[in-house]
């Protein structure tokens, strides 16, 4: 018999709705109840055990109500509990972390939510969603299933990925929030000689957060392309808040012939967020690459305008 085991169930929307942790000795048996992504309220042995009041960002706990009384989250950039302070405003439970998320916990709280907000499961692993994160081995347990869902067809050469990461090697700035990795599919049209068309194209950050951005221009040719480390225009984990408006201009070239890919490109602009204006400028800059760089089948020249909608990450607050 294994000194802890555990056991999950999920709903259809792939969320966690209730875990067993068993010893030699004893089982603890917990269900959940959700309010979209984050955990609402945790049930044992028919009761309410704990409501949590949350701000609408994912992984943002306030307030811990228990039956022992209430619990007042003190957290780092990273969404990290530091501290659970009673209504008085005394500290009564303390954690600390190594970088990539081993943790050493000082009280009796028993509080899941800990290292970058994700839950503790008290079995040496963290619950991030799409998978489980072992912060010992500073891996997660399954592979990056984006690449799986998003690739069907293997443009990316998964041998020359770890599809195992964690926060792109860089725990003490990112955070993955759904165990995610950063993604973008893009598509150009229509093809042709020179004319007007668009480019549109949904990805996520490396901190988590997500972005659609449609490009209108002028240009020439068409296609599909697989970027696995894509990100928004003028993406920066330090500035802005968690959601925004982009608008910008642009002018690039890309071409792919399944893994081989060569592309340049420039663009500029302004992302608006509740924390003010940011520009940014970048290039004239040109990527090349063979497996696991961008890939698909696409040739396309073209420039013109940009819009995007970005947000929902935890890094991306305003300052």
């Amino acid at each position: 018999m294994c000194p802890v085991c555990a056991s999950f169930n999920y709903d259809v929307l792939g969320r966690r709705t209730q875990k067993t942790v068993s010893t030699q000795s004893s089982a603890l048996s917990t269900a959940f109840l959700y309010d979209g992504n984050d955990i609402a309220a945790e049930i044992g042995g028919g009761a309410v055990g704990a409501n949590y009041l949350r701000s609408l960002n994912i992984d943002e706990p306030f307030i811990r109500q228990a039956g022992t009384g209430n619990e007042f989250y003190h957290t780092d950039a990273l969404g990290s509990a530091v501290a659970l302070s009673t209504a008085q405003g005394a500290p009564a439970t303390t954690y600390g972390y190594e970088p990539f998320g081993k943790t050493t916990v000082t009280g009796s709280s028993s509080n899941a939510f800990q290292f970058t907000g994700r839950e503790q499961d008290g079995t040496g692993l963290y619950y991030y969603r799409a998978r489980y994160y072992y912060p010992g081995k500073h891996r997660f347990f399954g592979e990056d299933p984006r690449f799986i869902d998003e690739d069907p067809l293997g443009f990316v050469d998964q041998s020359q990925i770890n599809l195992y990461v964690y926060a792109n090697q860089n725990p003490v700035s990112l955070v993955d929030p759904l165990g995610l990795w950063s993604v973008s599919v893009s598509a150009f049209a229509p093809p042709g000689l020179w004319g007007p068309g668009f480019s549109f194209t949904s990805g996520q950050n490396p901190n988590g957060s997500g972005f659609v951005s449609l490009q209108l221009g002028y240009g020439s040719g068409g296609g599909v392309k697989f970027d696995p480390f894509g990100q928004q225009p003028g993406y920066d984990p330090s500035r802005g808040t968690s959601w925004g408006l982009g608008l910008g201009a642009y002018a690039q070239g890309d071409f792919n012939a399944g893994y081989i890919y060569a592309g340049a490109g420039t663009n500029a602009g302004i992302n608006i967020t509740s924390s003010g204006v940011d520009p940014y400028t970048k290039g004239p800059s040109w990527r090349a690459g063979g497996r696991g760089a961008i890939s698909g089948i696409n040739a396309t020249a073209h420039g013109g305008v940009q819009i995007t909608l970005f947000g929902g990450g935890k890094l991306k607050k305003c300052q």
